[in-house]
């Protein structure tokens, strides 16, 4: 998820689509994904007008319906209680007024807690996300090239 968060995109920043028949589960719900991602918070009033620029539900966003996928706006500033989470899912629903089939669309709102968490369940990704914030792990390396034994890391070897 990189490139510049306030670049012109349609709605969508990472889009997953399997094949059709794959099944999927856990923090991408359906094979047909669409992430907007935000470096700031989203409140519901900025997920309305994320949703519906100019009051107009974005294409992508229809899409994503017509295919029984999922809408997940995923907010890197973001820190939302029980309530706050709700409150925005709930804007969400309401932005989807006027699509003829909203109920084949699964929405849902990541919250940096959420993020933390699907990262943590990915352990291999843990040293290169702490790298990409500023706060690497000192003393430890990933696996790399150091890992191969060359003439110059062996030294003599005595005989």
């Amino acid at each position: 998820m990189g490139g510049d968060q306030n670049a012109t995109d349609g709605g969508v920043d990472v889009r997953v689509e399997l094949p059709s028949g794959k099944t999927i589960d856990g923090f991408i719900p359906r094979p047909n994904t669409g992430f907007q991602v935000k470096a700031t918070d989203m409140p519901p009033v900025k997920i309305w007008e994320e949703m519906r620029p100019n009051d107009v539900l974005r294409p992508s966003i229809i899409e994503l319906a017509e295919h029984s996928g999922a809408y997940i706006i995923v907010s890197s500033r973001g820190s939302v209680s029980d309530t706050a989470l709700r409150n925005r899912k709930k804007k969400m629903h309401a932005a989807l007024a006027g699509l003829p089939n909203p109920e084949q669309l699964s929405i849902d709102f990541y919250d940096r807690n959420r993020i933390a968490t699907w990262v943590r369940s990915h352990s291999g990704l843990i040293h290169w996300v702490r790298q990409k914030i500023g706060r690497p792990l000192h003393g430890w390396q990933s696996y790399g090239n150091w890992a191969a034994a060359t003439r110059r890391n062996l030294g003599r070897i005595p005989g």
